[in-house]
């Protein structure tokens, strides 16, 4: 059986850097080294959970948890809730956007928790939106399809970039 974690994060991560082009900077599992005004948004990994599906063909049903943390400079009252408000919005419609290639068969936000932190600047603020990501994985010994040594990612009409291997055939 194969799992590729980590390309689901790159698909999700390229989708969010296609939705929030011009409103964020948007990394994976950690924020970038220089802070910035623009609002940060990191894609974390909160964790997985697994059910079996026994049927003429196993399937193996998977659902993996993602913690999508906005933190936004400080700014008055209103300025950082149209700013919140606005970059929810923004990144649950880029998670959900079909029109993507998509590793996932559905992609469901679960909760959104704030923390406000006044400064002398104004009040900062820190939102995490917790979604669930859907998708199976079909046991190698049943699938009857090609195996897949490379996976290819890119937007439409974009050059495709590797973005992982298999080498263990």
């Amino acid at each position: 059986m194969a799992i590729n974690r980590a390309a689901i994060l790159q698909q999700v991560l390229q989708q969010l850097q296609l939705g929030l082009a011009t409103s964020a900077e948007v990394s994976m599992l950690r924020l970038p080294a220089s802070p910035s005004t623009t609002p940060q948004v990191v894609i974390k990994l909160a964790g997985e959970t697994i059910a079996a599906h026994e049927s003429e063909h196993p399937t193996f049903g998977r659902k993996l948890q993602l913690a999508i943390e906005t933190t936004v400079a400080p700014a008055t009252e209103l300025a950082l809730m149209q700013t919140l408000d606005a970059l929810s919005e923004s990144i649950e419609l880029a998670l959900q956007d079909k029109e993507q290639a998509s590793l996932w068969m559905t992609i469901t936000p679960q909760k959104t928790d704030f923390a406000f932190d006044p400064q002398p600047e104004g009040l900062a603020a820190t939102m995490v939106q917790s979604f669930e990501l859907s998708y199976l994985v079909l046991r190698e010994e049943t699938c009857t399809a090609p195996v897949i040594t490379e996976v290819y990612l890119s937007n439409q009409g974009d050059a495709h970039e590797l973005v992982a291997t298999n080498t263990t055939n």
